[in-house]
């Protein structure tokens, strides 16, 4: 496994690795799940967000603040 000069983060890998999973199991999340090593209440936690950071949240906050 290679990466590039910037790694990504957590929450990037996160996100690539789940829609990967959904990708490979034609969106079935308990099959998602399972090859993630989760459980499927797990995976539907992280697709309602809640695997998103707190500075992300915190980010996102503050962008619809601004408009």
């Amino acid at each position: 496994m290679t990466f590039p000069a910037n790694l990504p983060t957590i929450r990037e890998l996160t996100e690539q690795l789940i829609h990967e999973a959904l990708i490979r199991t034609n969106n079935n999340q308990s099959a998602a799940a399972k090859l993630l090593g989760i459980t499927q209440s797990a995976l539907s936690r992280c697709l309602g967000n809640a695997c998103m950071s707190r500075e992300t949240g915190i980010q996102k906050q503050k962008a619809s603040e601004n408009t």
